[in-house]
């Protein structure tokens, strides 16, 4: 069941700005003055290093005496931000990659946002994309959702962690990120808050994501398949059948599972990737003009699709075609 935000505060409450990593000492100082050099004051800054071996801690140290540095055996991204939800002690939590960069207003702005919505619980902004040098190459470019958006959020991801504050009501009701996840649970985590609160997205870039040229790479194969299997268990099993529409899930479940078919076909993977056309369409998925010579090329690889129907999946393939959503 959905349900809104209780909380309200006045002034400046104290926003705790969580940083995991591991081994990036070469470039998590930046990442650090960004936030330690925001116009709004009244932050703790909490950096989990999750085993780093390249003197991260020593640089860390040496930065600012301000800073809580945390350090545990290495286990995880999940497991590193809820080290630090646990150390947090403010009102509001702000989430920073350790090689990202925030705009000067971006907490002031936040935090001005969140005292007028008291019905939202996550405020997020969009962002650009730069290199290492901090020149642009590249801009947020999916369409923004405030409200109740577990439905848009199903079908793209569109949040960015170091974009995020959230209230610490919400932390408690959401929980700790799921570790068993060793990718998307960043993404898993911001589709059971929007099971229990709603966001609000700001359209003004106020993060810097930095890449490098070698990391703007496609998506692989692997985690596109694990991403798939998240978004199937968040529907089946963590509430979001009581909040979505069949046709919205069954469509977005067939896209992502056609996305890692496809990606694993690129990667030479064809057993791993005739299974996951063989889900896309036992969901129905109809791809765009742009994909139908391959996806006639997987129909025909996929002999077998009628002992693929049920998979794990509980809607009668009788159902229409569903075009891809934008």
């Amino acid at each position: 069941m959905q349900i809104g935000s209780d909380s309200s505060f006045s002034g400046e409450p104290l926003v705790s700005v969580i940083i995991p990593t591991y081994n990036r000492r070469r470039v998590i100082g930046e990442s650090i003055l960004s936030v330690l050099n925001q116009s709004y004051s009244n932050l703790e800054l909490i950096v989990v290093d999750d085993g780093s071996t390249d003197g991260t801690e020593k640089w860390v140290r040496s930065i600012s005496s301000v800073i809580r540095y945390f350090w545990q055996p290495n286990a995880g991204v999940a497991a590193a931000r809820n080290q630090g939800l646990a150390a947090a002690r403010g009102e509001l939590i702000a989430f920073q990659d350790s090689d990202d960069l925030w705009h000067h207003e971006k907490l002031s702005r936040q935090v001005a946002l969140l005292r007028d919505r008291p019905e939202a619980g996550v405020i997020y902004t969009s962002h650009r994309v730069v290199d290492q040098d901090r020149n642009v190459i590249g801009g947020r470019w999916r369409q923004l959702h405030s409200g109740w958006i577990t439905e848009a959020l199903f079908q793209s991801m569109f949040i960015i962690m170091p974009s995020t504050v959230v209230r610490r009501s919400v932390v408690d009701r959401v929980g700790r990120f799921s570790t068993d996840l060793c990718v998307s649970s960043d993404y898993e985590y911001w589709l059971r808050a929007s099971l229990a609160t709603q966001f609000a997205a700001m359209e003004d870039s106020l993060v810097d994501e930095r890449r490098s040229p070698t990391s703007l790479t496609s998506a692989k194969g692997k985690g596109l398949t694990l991403q798939y299997h998240m978004l199937l268990r968040f529907y089946e099993e963590l509430g979001g059948r009581e909040v979505m529409r069949p046709a919205v899930a069954r469509a977005a479940l067939a896209k992502w599972a056609f996305r890692a078919g496809r990606a694993l076909r690129r990667e030479g993977r064809w057993d791993a990737a005739q299974e996951m056309f063989a889900k896309s369409l036992a969901h129905r998925f109809m791809p765009r003009a742009a994909g139908s010579r391959l996806w006639m090329q997987c129909r025909r690889l996929l002999p077998a699709f009628g002992r693929a129907r049920p998979l794990d999946f509980p809607w009668p393939v009788s159902l229409s075609p569903l075009t891809h959503p934008k």
